[in-house]
């Protein structure tokens, strides 16, 4: 395998990565893609989210509208009524609403430990430390995501 190792993080063992980082550039660019995949993350589940949300009350309305005016059969109407209650039931299985805020604040935990590495000269040990107390923190504030369909 030469002289890559592998580094096994909170998303596993990835192929390339030496386990620490060996400049202050390194560790940067690492704190930049942990800090871009929670971005995407926050982005997608509060997008998912708000899609779900708005298809709930799109359909309810549609249903109500569509039994007063008589539009469309019975078994149509009862798949309509299903979107509303099916949206909310997903939205709050996969707690999406918390899972971005989570990924929202790992997000801006890890932008201020890059200000201070970029902009504060932070030595690279004092930021790497508060990267590890930061991850830890997060998985135990998340860590309750798979209880309830995750």
């Amino acid at each position: 395998m030469g002289n890559r190792e592998y580094h096994t993080g909170a998303r596993g063992a990835m192929k390339g990565r030496s386990p620490m980082p060996t400049s202050p550039d390194s560790l940067e660019a690492d704190i930049e893609r942990d800090l871009q995949r929670h971005r995407r993350s926050a982005t997608a589940s509060c997008r998912a989210a708000s899609l779900l949300s708005v298809a709930a009350i799109l359909t309810s309305i549609a249903a109500g509208v569509a039994v007063a005016a008589q539009w469309l059969s019975r078994e149509w109407l009862a798949v309509l009524s299903t979107v509303p209650a099916m949206s909310l039931v997903i939205v709050d299985s996969f707690r999406l609403d918390e899972r971005a805020d989570w990924h929202d604040r790992r997000t801006h935990g890890l932008r201020a430990l890059l200000y201070q590495l970029r902009y504060e000269g932070a030595p690279a040990r004092e930021i790497s430390i508060q990267w590890r107390h930061l991850a830890g923190d997060a998985e135990r504030r998340g860590s309750s995501f798979g209880k309830g369909g995750w």
